[in-house]
């Protein structure tokens, strides 16, 4: 069917649906209803000069302004016209404000969310901020308000949904960067939880050897890979002693859910890796990022190019991705520096335990003496629906978030929830550094999610440092566990200055790698502290890659590396499966014999049409599970609610005790570790053979279909996901190895700058820039992203301009955000 007929067919079905549903609209205007601006002139009030927005056939503005304010302005307009339904998602899922726009399915959410109360946490934040950040917010947001204003009819997914946008508050932007730590950070801190059950209910020797931070797969910046500690003797622990009963029990914590309203449950982290310029033709450095979250339709991140003034004259040219909502360049370049993000996987949030005094519940003990807790009322609006009352109980270190089946509560200190977490001024200096050292003076006095950041330069330097707010723990904090903080034995006593920052500049081998492991050890690590750290497969891949690629290095080197699919952590698994289907083994059993002759030959990369890498990767699947089984129901005869909390990092365990064969950590009912193994591969073939087509039918491809949707698409029955989503589609890619896809994640951009060169640095995204499905920039550039095409990061030739014109007004009123009319949306 020819892509008009499509949409019109779609358009008429959908029409029908909207009119039918009772919403009122017509198809057309629910559609095509809300075009962004292109071209033109357009006054707006609140500009200082004149602002020209170029776009390119791909929709990329190139805003172009007299100083930094007016340039932000001009952001928030193409924003707000291109993206506002997201940008107002995200300030609603930080604010716990989700039930109101989609109905009850989300008050489990807000309920959790409420509890940090993060909208009282910015609007404080944004008081305290300096008159120079204010005045961007505020230039913001007017931008927003204007961009809104200028739309013929409300945005497609207020129409669809009969509901009418917001305006946007200067403060907003703050709970954006919330939406982000809530993404990126667990202000619950499960992991301490169940490290603490773990701690709890198994022998110490079992434990350090079950929770071991390290192993084979490390891969530091700074320092070395560590060992797997040896597993308790049989003396210590046997599986074979235990009582009958060792397996069943009853609660011990009453654990919450996992807050993560905007993305998935399982975050597959970001690779950013940085060339010193002694390995490229123009001695520049070279840098690559790519940010790994939920994939969405819009993507999470916009891509612009921003030049303005400084008032000295300088020029500042910034060209990357932003976060629609925030007025800041989030990873990009100003052609002096590159910058990239990596989350941290640190550790920044404790859990408290706090015990109210007897018969006087909201009563607790501090170092300073009795305190009362502060009651917060909260009301959650519910659209359809009733108000959520909810009351927050509050103390000096933050939020009580749950309690033990002993009556002990559980409070969060979190940076998500402290109004240092909230700060772009140091943004200014970032746009304006020339070098390394200056970039990243300037990150660690950001306000967000802590991130590891990477950093390049002309000169050819490269750096490493942390970009966010430290805590600075005093006394004798543990870092795992809860523990009391009443009698002051431990406390956050403010935060790092930048100067106590760790930082790597120019290593000696030329090269920096990041990709959520652990880059550092002895006290820089316990400044960041171990929130969880991704196994070191990815990062020692990278690692590897960068190490032998020949010279000079260039930009479409690192694209490679990003796209690199090969399967170098399952190797060892591959060769385990094989080593275990010997001839005897086969010899009367046509399935094992289909099966080794598949894995044999198994193209060693997680490739769409690869059976062999599908097989490989379930049977490494089946045999963790049924390692782990045992000990974490010992653990959960005690929780039921525990999860283990290694992930990934359970490989080094694992693997020692495969190898090793230890037979007092085997169940009692399996003779021995051969006999278990050989019992984990005819499950597999179980699992996997098909009458007729045998292995043969579940490639990897198969398995791993990505299927990237837009928001709204769920709410509308039948032809939401046709109309709004892209189709499934077979992906190369897994977790551990760079080029990292996995179902719903994946690389949300893929970037390489050359600041030797700029016009060859590269970028993909996975969609387009704007949030209207009728737009032709809606998903253009999803194929290139797919195929992995290097296409160029400069915006190509303009195709429309629109000039922002000073609006001429004798003596302009200021106008609150909050009385701005909206009365010209349908």
């Amino acid at each position: 069917m020819k892509k008009a007929t499509r949409r019109l067919v779609s358009g008429m079905l959908l029409g029908v649906l909207v009119v039918v549903s009772g919403l009122g609209l017509s198809f057309e205007r629910a559609w095509q209803g809300s075009p962004a601006r292109l071209s033109g002139r357009l006054d707006l009030s609140g500009l200082s000069h004149s602002v020209r927005i170029e776009r390119d056939r791909q929709g990329i503005p190139t805003i172009q302004a007299r100083n930094a304010d007016d340039a932000y302005e001009a952001l928030g307009f193409v924003q707000a016209q291109d993206r506002f339904f997201e940008m107002d998602l995200l300030r609603r899922v930080a604010a716990g404000r989700l039930a109101a726009l989609v109905g009850s399915q989300a008050l489990r959410d807000d309920e959790r969310v409420r509890l940090f109360r993060l909208e009282a946490v910015v609007r404080a934040a944004y008081a305290r901020a300096t008159p120079r950040e204010r005045a961007r917010l505020v230039a913001y947001s007017r931008g927003v308000n204007a961009g809104l204003r200028d739309m013929r009819h409300r945005p497609f997914a207020y129409a669809l949904l009969g509901l009418r946008p917001k305006p946007w508050h200067p403060w907003d932007s703050y709970l954006v960067i919330g939406a982000m730590y809530l993404e990126l950070q667990d202000p619950f801190d499960h992991r301490s939880q169940n490290l603490w059950a773990m701690h709890r209910w198994l022998p110490p020797a079992l434990y350090r050897f079950l929770t071991a931070p390290g192993n084979r797969w490390d891969a530091p910046l700074v320092g070395r890979a560590w060992h797997v500690p040896a597993p308790p003797p049989a003396s210590v622990f046997d599986l074979h002693k235990l009582p009958p009963g060792a397996f069943a029990g009853s609660v011990a914590f009453k654990n919450l859910a996992r807050v993560l309203p905007v993305g998935g449950s399982k975050l597959a982290g970001s690779n950013a890796f940085a060339v010193a310029g002694r390995f490229t033709r123009t001695h520049a450095a070279l840098l690559a990022n790519d940010m790994h979250l939920h994939l969405a339709l819009p993507p999470i991140w916009y891509r612009a190019q921003i030049e303005f003034r400084t008032q000295r004259g300088r020029i500042i040219r910034l060209l990357g991705v932003t976060l629609p909502g925030v007025p800041a360049l989030v990873v990009g370049t100003n052609f002096h520096v590159a910058w990239g993000f990596t989350n941290t996987e640190g550790d920044w949030a404790d859990l408290i335990r706090v015990r109210p005094l007897p018969g006087h519940p909201n009563r607790y003990r501090t170092p300073h003496g009795i305190r009362r807790m502060m009651l917060h009322p909260e009301r959650i609006e519910v659209r359809g629906g009733s108000s959520f009352h909810i009351t927050v109980r509050d103390t000096i270190w933050g939020p009580v978030v749950g309690r033990t089946a002993s009556g002990v509560l559980l409070v969060s200190r979190w940076v998500g929830e402290d109004l240092r977490g909230y700060r772009i001024n140091a943004e200014r200096a970032l746009e304006r550094a020339q070098n390394v050292k200056q970039a990243i003076a300037a990150a660690n006095r950001l306000g967000i999610p802590e991130q590891n950041f990477v950093t390049a330069d002309r000169a050819g330097n490269i750096g490493w440092s942390v970009a966010g707010a430290i805590p600075r723990r005093v006394g004798d904090c543990h870092p795992i566990w809860p523990q009391s903080w009443a009698h002051g034995q431990c406390r956050w006593q403010g935060y790092l200055k930048p100067r106590s920052y760790p930082r790597i500049l120019d290593p000696r081998d030329g090269f920096i790698w990041t990709a959520n492991q652990r880059i550092v050890d002895g006290r820089a690590l316990r400044l960041i502290g171990d929130g969880g750290y991704d196994l070191g497969a990815r990062a020692r891949q990278i690692r590897n890659d960068l190490k032998v690629l020949p010279t000079p290095i260039t930009a479409r080197d690192l694209l490679s590396i990003e796209l690199d699919d090969r399967a170098r952590y399952l190797a060892h698994w591959q060769k385990l499966l094989t080593d275990l289907l010997t001839r005897a083994l086969r010899r009367g059993h046509p399935r094992r014999i289909a099966l080794d002759r598949i894995v044999s030959h198994w193209q060693a990369c997680a490739c769409t049409g690869s059976v062999g890498y599908r097989l490989v990767w379930k049977f490494r699947k089946l045999v963790f599970h049924a390692v782990l089984r045992p000990f974490n129901r010992l653990v959960r005869k005690h929780d039921p609610h525990f999860k283990n909390p290694m992930r990934a990092m359970a490989e080094g365990p694992v693997w020692w005790l495969v190898t090793h064969k230890p037979p007092w950590l085997l169940t009692p009912r399996e003779p021995s570790w051969h006999a278990f193994l050989i019992d984990q591969v005819d499950r597999l073939i179980r699992a996997e053979w098909h009458p007729g087509s045998g292995f043969r039918r579940d490639t990897w491809g198969r398995h791993n279909r990505i299927q990237i949707a837009n928001p709204i698409a769920a709410g509308i029955p039948i032809l939401g996901p046709w109309l709004l989503d892209l189709p499934p589609t077979e992906i190369p890619g897994d977790s551990n190895m760079p080029r990292v896809e996995t179902h719903e994640l994946g690389a949300t951009e893929r970037l390489v700058v050359d600041l030797g060169d700029p016009s060859r640095s590269l970028f993909e995204l996975p969609g387009g820039e704007s949030g209207n499905p009728a737009s032709p920039f809606y998903q253009d550039e999803f194929r290139a992203w797919l195929l992995g095409l290097p296409t160029p990061l400069d915006p190509g030739r303009s195709r429309d301009v629109l000039l922002l014109k000073p609006e001429k007004t004798r003596q302009p009123r200021p106008i609150r955000a909050h009385r701005i009319s909206f009365g010209n949306f349908d």
